[in-house]
Formats: structure tokens, sequence, C-alpha cells
């Protein structure tokens, strides 16, 4: 037996919100909840029989450090259920993943335990997978502590409909979830289970496709495996799982090539309703597996015919013989069928508008394309490790250096930096509180200068007064805002990268655009020099406070003219010049990437 604390952390400081019930797509681990977010049955007799802890609603759950109120139920899978709690001495929110009792699950139960302790010693911020808090016992059932994270990456797809996900948005995915594979293959682990459910945003608002990777219920040392061990969720299973073949961490990669596919095309690659379809799937689109994994897999037979004097080489069986020999008939359950992985490369969804924009998407579709194929190799020898994957063109997008001053490039850019930079641990609760409230602030201020000047401007308009703003032609003070208030959506701060590329870094931990030692330059500015967001955020205050003044001359004198030129710049900075697109969405993009 095991200590009742196997470890113990001080409690997590991130904001807490609801999560999403997990909905089930028929796949073994998958966890499955009930149609109301409510507690199961006081008499549902199945739970006791199969090992399940009968909570009750508002049951006080005590470890040796804190005391949890169970407050509703998340989640049921096969090694136990999954309740959200209140921690009463911190009012966090947590969940608690509470083990089955039962024979044929304690050993398992101890490989997660023993793998989560193994993990506690790493920042699970940093290397992105889901920070463990405490370990106890209740009522003989082992009770799990967890960091409650917002919602799975399946139910963000169900929330959109099932739409394709653009790659800028897969890209941080796949990197995060590589960063995660690299830290446990360093530390001798698999977790086997990879797929959308374990795959977490963290917090869809603060944190843009910031994600975590969930559930060791299946987890397994690489020295511990066993080929004959009942491993991943069908539509994620890799061939060598499938045959019975001794298999590595490469089952991971395999696993997770089909969850970005399925990111992708917004619906499982290889949906099979049994193992005879899953690999009927993946041969159909890939061929057959090696010669050598067939002749050593123990389940070969199961779905394969071996070479005989009328053929010398394996085959597929046909739906026939397999409906004969088993009584179950074989399903179509794809939605897309797919000759080749290359064909991907031709799937119409995309959001590409101009032309620039439709080849840019090409260069990206085939660089993921490519990354997928090895992903999805058949030979586990040949399939590409997660190291490899994250240094791949599709990951650091060096194949788009050339196209770095094209829009849809940069917000590329902007998603890698905001999700995947990890300079340090962040408290995400002290950020929405008071960086939020600064923004807020600073905002509000602008919306009151700009709302003044609005005022001016109309009574000026009933003068009818015109000005002369530059040293060329007298234009009219309405002109002179409309012109420099006008949008800066094409001109945002944040996204803006040098003009001098450097190879991407793996881990995205480039200094941010915009700042100090990493400064924005706009290439239609008159001026191409270097200009930082705080630089460009006070100069529209100077603009402002210009043009207040500017409208307080003209209710005492009646100038023909005015020549302000002079005084854009702060005496105390470097001369700079800015673009001449200045209004509320500029303020907004400027604020944000100096308080956000």
């Amino acid at each position: 037996m095991y200590p009742t604390a196997i470890f113990n952390f001080p409690g997590s400081t991130l904001p807490y919100h609801n999560v999403s019930n997990i909905r089930s797509r028929a796949k073994p681990h998958a966890v499955v909840a009930p149609q109301h977010n409510t507690l199961p049955s006081l008499n549902d007799s199945s739970t006791a029989q199969d090992g399940d802890y009968k909570v009750k609603p508002n049951e006080i759950l005590q470890s040796s450090t804190a005391v949890y109120e169970v407050l509703e139920f998340i989640g049921r899978g096969t090694f136990g259920q999954v309740v959200k709690c209140l921690r009463k001495d911190s009012n966090e929110l947590v969940a608690v993943k509470i083990l089955k009792n039962h024979p044929h699950y304690a050993r398992q139960g101890q490989v997660e335990i023993q793998i989560l302790t193994h993990l506690s010693s790493e920042s699970s911020d940093k290397h992105n997978f889901v920070k463990a808090l405490e370990c106890f016992k209740h009522h003989n059932h082992t009770c799990l502590v967890f960091e409650i994270l917002e919602k799975n990456l399946f139910d963000y797809l169900k929330m959109n409909e099932f739409s394709p996900m653009p790659l800028n948005h897969i890209r941080p995915i796949l990197q995060q979830v590589l960063t995660a594979l690299i830290k446990l293959s360093e530390l001798d682990v698999i977790h086997a289970d990879i797929k959308p459910e374990n795959i977490m945003l963290v917090n869809a608002n603060l944190e843009p496709f910031r994600v975590k990777l969930i559930d060791f219920g299946s987890a397994t040392y690489t020295s511990r495996a066993l080929d004959n061990t009942y491993l991943q969720s069908r539509y994620y299973r890799a061939p060598e799982v499938i045959l019975g073949v001794p298999f590595s961490e490469k089952i991971d990669i395999w696993s997770l090539g089909c969850v970005i596919a399925e990111l992708f095309l917004g619906c499982p690659i290889y949906p099979g309703g049994c193992e005879f379809d899953q690999i009927r799937f993946i041969t159909s689109t890939e061929g057959l597996p090696p010669k050598e994994m067939l002749d050593v897999g123990k389940k070969s037979r199961q779905y394969f015919v071996p070479p005989n004097s009328f053929s010398p080489n394996w085959r597929l069986k046909t739906e026939e013989e397999y409906s004969l020999e088993t009584g179950t008939r074989p399903k179509e359950s794809r939605k897309y069928k797919f000759k080749r992985l290359q064909d991907l490369m031709f799937f119409s969804a995309t959001d590409a508008v101009t032309d620039q924009d439709k080849f840019i998407e090409e260069l990206d579709r085939f660089q993921f394309v490519e990354l997928l194929r090895q992903m999805l190799s058949l030979d586990p020898n040949l399939r590409c490790a997660p190291t490899w994957c994250k240094t791949h063109e599709f990951v650091t997008m060096n194949h788009l250096q050339d196209y770095v001053q094209c829009k849809r490039v940069r917000q590329g850019i902007e998603v890698m930096q905001r999700a995947c930079r990890r300079e340090k641990p962040i408290n995400r609760m002290l950020l929405a509180q008071q960086q939020q409230i600064k923004y807020l602030q600073a905002l509000n201020q602008q919306v009151q200068q700009r709302e003044h000047i609005q005022q001016q401007l109309k009574a000026q308009q009933q003068h009818d007064l015109n000005w002369s703003l530059h040293t060329g032609p007298s234009t009219s003070l309405q002109y002179f805002i409309s012109d420099n208030l006008q949008t800066i959506s094409d001109r945002q701060p944040g996204i803006y990268p040098t003009p001098d590329w450097s190879p991407a870094s793996a881990d995205w931990q480039q200094p941010e655009y915009g700042s100090k030692s990493h400064p924005i330059v706009i290439p239609d500015s008159p001026n191409t020099r270097p200009v930082t967001s705080e630089q460009l955020l006070q100069e529209h205050l100077y603009k402002a406070q210009l043009l207040r003044n500017a409208l307080k001359q003209s209710t005492q004198h009646s100038a023909p003219s005015l020549d302000l030129s002079s005084h854009f710049m702060n005496p105390v900075m470097n001369p700079v010049t800015l673009p001449n697109s200045l209004n509320l969405t500029g303020l907004t993009n400027a604020l944000t990437n100096r308080y956000l």
C-alpha cells in the first residue's frame, strides 16, 4: 500500500472557470457526462459494482491539508469519475478525480499516482501538462486534486459546430502538446491517450489557444509497456497497438497526428467503429503496414490474410471475410475519404480571401501535410519524434519568412507568441485583476478625450472654419481629424515583426514585438525608423492634446492657418514619425500591447 498523501503542493493561484460536460463519442476511455450537470443518483447500484464511489451532493472530501466541498459532477472515465469541488480555505475551484476501488484498476491507479508524483517536480506551466495539487484517500478511494481548466478541444469544436480550424490556430496547439510530449519522453513516460478530450484550453479569453495535456490514467513507463495492453481511444489508436506489436512513445505522435488532422477537417480522419474498420480506413489512405510489423503482430491475423500459395504478400481481409468470421458487419463512418494524405492539400475549407492569402495558405498547407505524413507513418521506426516535429517548418514558420510583412503571417506569429511564450510562470488571477483595470482606465481616458474632441469639432463645423494643420495646402479641421483618426486595424502594433527575419525559436521566447528590445517598423510610414508601442501611445496622447489646444485657439483667434508640425514631438524623446492613421482602435491596440 502507498501512503495517504503521495504529493502535496500549495494551492493553485489560477482563476477557475466552469468546466463543460465532456461528451463521449463511443470510444474507450472517453469521459461520459450525464445530460444535466448533476451528481449520479444515490440509488444507482451499478456504480458500486464497478468500483465507482457514490458521490453525494455537497459531500466533504478532506485531506491532511485541505477540505473540499463537492459542487457538481464533471464526467466519468474508465478509471473513475471527476467532480468539481470548492477548496474551503482558499475558495478555489479544483477538479477532484476519484479513482475506482476495484482490483482491475488498482495497479493502473498506482501507476498514475507514480507518474503524477514524477511530474510534480516539473513545471506544469512550462511543459504544458495539468497541475496536480494533492492526493489523498476518501472512504478507501484514492482522490487526485487538479487545477480546473476551461474546456477541452472536442467541446471547443462542438461549440463551433465542428468547423475546420485555421492552421494559425492549430499551430500553437501542436507546438504546446509537442512540448509536453518531449518532457514525457525525457521522463520515460508514454501518455497513451492523446485525443481532443484530453487537450484542454486553459483560459480562452486571457490566453487564447493556451492548452494543457490532461488525464494520465492510461499512461505507462516505456520500460513497462506491454504489447497486449488495451491502450488509446480507437480513433487515435496507432497501428502497432491495433496489431499487437511492441510499441514506444511513438504511439503518442500517431495520436497527435490524428488530433491535428481532426482539427483541420472538423471531424476525425479515421473514425473506425471497430478495430477492423480502424485499420481498414488507415490502409485505404496510407497502404499496408510493413511486412515486419505484420509478421510479429499478435493480432495481425485477425484483420489480415498472411502470405500463402495464392499470394506471397499480406493482404487486408475483405469486409465479407471479416463479417463471416466475426459476425460483425463493417460500417462506413468517414465524412471525408482520402486516397492519400496529400489530398488534404485540396481540402476546400479556407478563410483565405485575397490571392496573397491563398498563396500563403497553400505554402502553409504543404508544410502541414508534410509534417502530418511524418507523424502518421505506419512504421513506428520511421515516424518522427516530438523533438523533430517541434523544429519542423510548419511549427517554426520558417517557410513564411519571405512573407513576414503579410497580415496573415503576422497574425500567425502573434497567436504563437501569445500561446507559446514561456518566460516565467504567471499569476493569471492577478493578471486579470490588475492589468485589465489599468487597461480599462487608460481606455476610458482615451474615450473621453475622443468624445471631447468630437464635440468641439461639431461646434467648429458650425462656423465653417478651415485650418491648415500642415505647411502644405489649407485643409479643414474635419478632414485632418478624419484622416488621422481613421482605422488602424491594418497597422496593429503588437503584430509587426522586424524586417530582419530570424529563424523562429522552438519555444517562441523571442521578445514581444513592440517592446523596447524589439521595436516595430511600419514600412509604409514616411520615416521607417523603429517605433516602440510606448512611443506610439505617447504620441497618440500628444496629438489629442494638440488638437484640443488648436480648437481652444480657434475660439480666441481667427487665424487663417496654423502650423503645428513642430509640436507633434515630445521634446524629451527623440523625434519619430508616426503613421497617418490614428483612432480609438489604434489606441486600444497600443494600450493592449502596453498593459496586456
